[in-house]
């Protein structure tokens, strides 16, 4: 985990063991929230904003965005989704072995260089989001989206100090905290953002339109 090559306190680069889990291919999209959102008979983190819409007692994603990333989801949101779903939020760690595999300190899930501008989508105000799965960038492990689109909650409380002490197997943040951490870039930063030590963090209840999550488990058989 974490960087050497560059001037940052909440990088310093480390090894971890983690146990094995299984993460989500994709970011969450509204299709899938939305049908968490029916079925719970609409959750308290919602948000006007979001591309979904009520329907009776019922949620469906706005037409046209449905495989779109749900964003505008609070941490606790995202984290109720996916314990719905049997799942959980990654911790840190895992979200960056997700992105950058075993033994391999490439800067970003696909390498080490950033060309054309199909590998993510970053720096892109103006068109904003893309349906999950466009980006041709995957990480070793076949994941989409791990940088740009949306940055994607992780379960961890933020400290930029945390890797000075953290455990070296599974680690899980600090215990309290005052934000949840958060990695990927989204489209609205720019190329470092995309790295895959990258550490950003917001308040557990953030809502933004450049905030999503994915899913991890720690079995298929829930």
């Amino acid at each position: 985990m974490g960087n050497h090559s560059l001037d940052t306190v909440d990088e310093m680069q480390h090894q971890v063991y983690l146990d094995s889990f299984f993460v989500g291919v994709y970011e969450v999209t509204n299709r899938e929230y939305a049908a968490y959102l029916s079925d719970s008979g609409g959750e308290l983190h919602w948000d006007y904003r979001m591309e979904i819409v009520r329907s009776g007692i019922h949620f469906q994603a706005v037409s046209g965005r449905e495989d779109f990333p749900v964003n505008y989801v609070s941490w606790g949101g995202a984290s109720a989704y996916c314990s719905w779903t049997g799942g959980r939020l990654p911790t840190e760690a895992e979200w960056e072995k997700a992105a950058r595999g075993a033994g391999d300190v490439r800067i970003y899930p696909w390498g080490d260089q950033v060309s054309g501008g199909t590998q993510a989508n970053f720096a892109n105000p103006d068109s904003g989001l893309w349906r999950v799965g466009v980006a041709t960038g995957l990480s070793p492990y076949g994941c989409r989206d791990m940088s740009g689109n949306v940055w994607e909650w992780t379960a961890d409380w933020y400290s930029a100090s945390y890797y000075w002490g953290s455990p070296d197997r599974n680690p899980t943040g600090p215990i309290i905290g005052e934000k949840k951490g958060a990695r990927g870039g989204s489209f609205l930063d720019d190329e470092l953002s995309l790295r895959c030590s990258r550490r950003e963090s917001f308040p557990p209840d953030a809502r933004f339109v450049n905030l999503g999550f994915r899913c991890v488990r720690d079995s298929l058989e829930t």
